[in-house]
């Protein structure tokens, strides 16, 4: 996965994020950075796997 925000700086949003649904979505793509699959990173966070790998964080 190519970086196009540094780990520290998705980190820092999703720690300022006022609405949890997109602080939810930031820490599956935290967790992706890190290494997490797809279906694990959802789990873990409690979203689908279909959402996060349709829904774009805007």
């Amino acid at each position: 996965m190519k970086d196009r925000v540094p780990l520290g700086e998705l980190k820092r949003r999703e720690h300022c994020e006022k609405h949890a649904d997109k602080a939810r979505r930031l820490r599956v793509v935290i967790l992706a950075a890190e290494g997490w699959t797809a279906p694990a990173g959802a789990m873990a966070v409690g979203l689908s796997r279909r959402v996060c790998h349709h829904t774009p964080i805007q």
